[in-house]
């Protein structure tokens, strides 16, 4: 059982209990490995009525992970109330655990954690195919700076210095969102505004940072488009690797949708012409060579908006190659937000550009309505079911700070409907997704 379909009664209690002397602080810092920003965050939320727990486990859950996982991890806090709780929700073989002082081996088995534990980073960056052929080869044997120069070509290696000294030596005040990989910083380089992701070193083993950055580094490379963020540099000589990009003063299409100055809410053409140029960048990763490039984690967070509202698909760190558009192939693990994701790819691991269509149908409803992709506070928690099953007046669902545009509304809801379908055949590949856009725009 996912995090996401615990029932409401059990969750409510599990939440009332951890609210308490901030027992959630120790799970959310200590065993999920949430930074200490993020925390901060949700311990605010009890100044707003919202249970710090609450808050926690939405965030928790948006990465995939389970009842289980959880069980396990206030069993390591010795938690053993909170574990009663979660008792009718775990296997019965594991309910001795509540009040036992040893874990099983067969249980750590059953985790894989042995060797190692469970963490947020672990399976956010992991890579998720089982065919290495669908993915740019990890570096084995070789060093990781002569595989990174042979495969970005022309892009050009910075100094770490040169970008540490762009951030004035890494100022806190130049920190523009932090991440599982680690910390985006806004810097001027060459006389130019730029976004530096730089990838922190755990204390524990780092490579699946890197190659997530790695993997990133090798896609925006290959894939050059106006609607993919472009790529100025990347630096490995220093303490931490870095990718630097165009800086996009626009922010991310999450933050303008639930942004609360009236003076920047989108208007209702801008949101239209925002997804038609992420249809637009998505059908060109899909479309350009043989084997279609699935960005594998669309979502309004992931797409940044220029001076102008451009919008530009950043985050490539779990794209991989895919197989002919037809066709799917199975991956061994899940990655990616849970509410972006289908079925067939959170219940049987089958991986195609029909995911990044479900996603991108998703992002058509947060245009359409400025709501969250999940929220407990609706009676269906995921976005596109609220919308897809929504019986009254579609127009209620509208986002009333935008003036008019009751047509763009309809368009972008429409279109959505037809990308979150729940078969994968029967949503439409992206170069239709486009077309039919456009059509809105043009009607």
């Amino acid at each position: 059982m996912f995090i996401y379909d615990m029932p409401f009664l059990e969750r409510k209690k599990l939440c009332s209990i951890l609210d308490r002397n901030n027992c959630f602080e120790e799970l959310a810092a200590v065993h999920m490995q949430f930074d200490s920003e993020t925390v901060q965050k949700i311990s605010r939320e009890f100044f707003r009525g919202i249970s710090p727990t609450e808050k926690l486990l939405d965030l928790w859950s948006h990465h995939n992970h389970t009842v289980f996982e959880l069980f396990i991890l206030l069993y390591r806090m010795k938690h053993y109330q909170a574990m009663t709780i979660l008792k009718p929700l775990v296997d019965s073989k594991y309910h001795h655990l509540i009040k036992q002082s040893t874990c099983l081996p067969e249980l750590m088995a059953d985790l894989k954690l042995e060797q190692e534990p469970i963490t947020s980073e672990k399976i956010l960056n992991a890579p998720s195919c089982e065919n290495n052929e669908t993915k740019p080869q990890k570096p084995n044997g070789i060093s990781l700076i002569s595989c990174v120069t042979e495969s970005v070509g022309a892009v050009p290696q910075i100094p770490y210095d040169d970008l540490r000294q762009s951030t004035n030596d890494w100022n806190t005040g130049s920190i523009l969102g932090r991440g599982g990989f680690g910390t985006v910083f806004k810097g001027v380089w060459k006389c130019t505004q730029v976004a530096i992701k730089r990838i922190e070193k755990k204390a524990d083993d780092n490579s699946d940072q890197i190659f997530q950055s790695y993997t990133e580094l090798h896609c925006l490379n290959a894939y050059r488009h106006d609607n993919i963020l472009p790529l100025y540099g990347y630096s490995i000589d220093g303490p931490q690797h870095c990718l630097v990009y165009q800086y996009m003063s626009g922010g991310s299409l999450e933050h303008r949708l639930h942004i609360r100055d009236a003076s920047r809410v989108l208007s209702w053409p801008t949101r239209l012409t925002i997804a038609i140029g992420t249809a637009r960048g998505l059908q060109f990763l899909h479309t350009i060579r043989d084997k279609p490039l699935i960005h594998g984690d669309i979502k309004s967070a992931n797409i940044l908006l220029d001076l102008n509202e451009i919008p530009r698909i950043g985050d490539f760190g779990l794209a991989r190659e895919g197989p002919p558009q037809t066709d799917y192939v199975k991956v061994s693990r899940i990655h990616g937000t849970r509410p972006y994701l289908p079925d067939e790819f959170m219940k049987y691991k089958k991986f195609s550009t029909k995911v990044d269509t479900y996603s991108f149908g998703v992002v058509l409803f947060e245009l359409a309505t400025a709501g969250a992709a999940y929220s407990n506070k609706r009676v269906n928690k995921f976005l596109r079911d609220h919308v897809v099953f929504w019986e009254g007046d579609v127009l209620q669902l509208k986002d009333s700070r935008a003036e008019g545009g009751e047509d763009f509304f309809k368009g972008l809801v429409e279109v959505g409907k037809g990308c979150v379908r729940t078969g994968a055949k029967d949503r439409p590949e992206m170069v239709t997704v486009l077309l039919q856009l456009e059509a809105v725009m043009n009607q």
